[in-house]
């Protein structure tokens, strides 16, 4: 997810690096303004963010969009019902369109979750907006809040390199490869050993190393340094790639290949190898496997794709990759269109839709996805 829904773009390979001047395009549910163009409704096709030329990251959530735009400011557009676009308020309407957090200046990552926000300033401080009731903010308290508070300074967080936002939980890497979350801890979302929500950010003791974090719908993926590939969270459908439907409380291996970048979806998860391929298991209902099955499985398994795939992207149900060539591939659910092909046909392998090249970066919300092309 998020995403990415949403995984952490700066620590992962990508077709080219994104500059200022790449164009974002935006396609599948459009309900809360997801495509910031002053419209609604769903398109199953690609279609342009208007007023968004520069910038260098795009992170969607479930239902809103952030983005790092000039000078490394904060951009959000899409739902408002938890305060998640940073503005002072609730109100959507009239920030269909792209605004600006004010107050928030030398950013270097951004995440989006199930209503509320994440961003790192170049100091390693956390900021955080949004919905609280799990204590996602990690400020201490389960008080929702409409415009970004410093978790790092209220809490004693470390400076933190990248954020990763879950369903309602949050993670978070050091240069150093220390890994820290907070919020909501039913499934052991949180990797601590045990069970219960924290307001204040916590530190996963038992894996160290972590290149890349990757927060799903309540589990997450942890990529190491030597290429392993680490979960924890939920496991009901299979998304740690173990058979055992047990929820894992602390972190476990579950992907024992070297691999370059990890996707952790709603209830799926996505690798790629260090060879290019592209690995899945987990929830496979509606085709986000990509394996031409619309069943689940909780043992990784290589999905017929255009090699090299440079970068990968889950949201809720559904699953994307971009190949060597610039191509995006999509697979999974496609109710709101949210697989950009023209169609609201379910896919259960993945196919290229026409109309958009030289794909830089892909992030996924809940039902739309936002593309970066250069």
């Amino acid at each position: 997810m998020a995403a990415s829904l949403v995984a952490t773009f700066a620590s992962q390979p990508a077709a080219a690096d994104v500059q200022y001047g790449s164009k974002p395009y935006a396609w599948g549910s459009n309900e809360f303004g997801q495509f910031a163009d002053g419209t609604v409704g769903a398109r199953p096709t690609p279609g342009p963010i208007p007023g968004l030329d520069h910038f260098t990251k795009i992170a969607a959530g479930w239902t809103h969009t952030l983005a790092i735009g000039e000078s490394n400011s904060v951009w959000t557009w899409g739902s408002n019902e938890h305060g998640e676009l940073g503005n002072g308020t609730t109100s959507t309407g009239a920030t269909i369109k792209p605004a600006r957090v004010d107050g928030l200046t030398g950013v270097v990552d951004v995440s989006a979750g199930w209503g509320f926000s994440m961003a790192v300033t170049a100091d390693g401080t956390v900021w955080t907006w949004g919905d609280n009731a799990r204590g996602q903010l990690g400020d201490g308290t389960h008080k929702p809040r409409t415009l970004p508070v410093p978790v790092t300074q209220s809490t004693g967080l470390p400076a933190i390199a990248a954020v990763s936002a879950g369903r309602d939980f949050s993670t978070a890497r050091t240069e150093t490869g220390e890994v820290w979350t907070w919020g909501a801890n039913s499934e052991g979302t949180l990797g601590l050993g045990v069970t219960g929500d924290r307001p204040t950010p916590s530190l996963v003791t038992s894996l160290t190393g972590v290149r890349q974090i990757s927060a799903g719908g309540r589990h997450v993926l942890a990529l190491r340094t030597d290429g392993r590939v680490w979960g924890w969270g939920d496991n009901g459908a299979g998304q740690l790639a173990t058979s055992v439907s047990n929820d894992a409380l602390s972190p476990v291996p579950v992907f024992s290949c070297t691999c370059v970048d990890v996707a952790a979806g709603g209830m799926h998860s996505l690798a790629v190898r260090s060879d290019r391929t592209l690995w899945s298991w987990g929830h496979g209902a509606f085709g986000e496997l990509g394996d031409g099955l619309a069943m689940g499985r909780s043992t990784p398994k290589r999905i017929a794709v255009r090699l090299p795939v440079v970068d990968a992207a889950a949201g809720h149900s559904f699953s994307l990759a971009v190949s060597g060539d610039g191509r995006l591939w999509t697979t999974g659910r496609n109710a709101k269109g949210q697989l950009g092909n023209g169609t609201f046909t379910q896919g259960n392998v993945f196919t290229t839709g026409p109309g958009l090249h030289h794909v830089a970066q892909v992030t996924a919300g809940r039902d739309h996805t936002v593309a970066v092309t250069f």
